[in-house]
């Protein structure tokens, strides 16, 4: 797979699409803010995935009618880009913040969810030279950051 130039607000707005029904059947309420950001050099499918797997953990830990906030911020100074995912689920305790981004670790119940995502998210962005942070607080949500570089060597 390939590197190319690629507008991040046309990826989330693909992976939107995609996984609308289950934003539709969970009573999800989706709020964009997108800013005019320049182009990243990547490979899109890859970052498909990671925005998928986001919006997917989120929509799973708000449960029915929770409000998810999506945003690209355009940072001049350090020329990247960085994409945010808010949720107003359960949030994630203290004790398992540091295992996250562990291979096969889940707090899902069993056969809802590999443990993977996080951790090939996390493979992912670092393959594009970014990185991949989250804020939670137990019982309020979470947000994820993704930070992009615009420009790849």
């Amino acid at each position: 797979m390939e590197y190319e130039a690629a507008d991040l607000t046309e990826t989330v707005n693909t992976v939107l699409i995609l996984t609308s029904n289950m934003i539709k059947h969970s009573k999800t309420e989706v709020i964009t803010q997108f800013e005019s950001i320049p182009p990243v050099f990547c490979r899109q499918d890859e970052i498909c995935q990671v925005w998928t797997n986001i919006i997917t953990n989120a929509i799973q830990a708000m449960g029915e009618g929770g409000t998810m906030e999506i945003g690209l911020k355009y940072d001049k100074t350090k020329e990247t880009i960085t994409a945010w995912f808010k949720d107003n689920g359960c949030g994630i305790s203290e004790e398992i913040k540091p295992r996250i981004f562990e291979p096969y670790f889940t707090t899902k119940e069993k056969g809802v969810g590999s443990g993977m995502g996080l951790d090939i998210s996390r493979q992912i962005v670092e393959s594009h030279k970014g990185r991949i942070y989250f804020e939670s607080e137990e019982g309020v949500g979470s947000t994820f950051f993704i930070e992009l570089p615009i420009y790849q060597e």
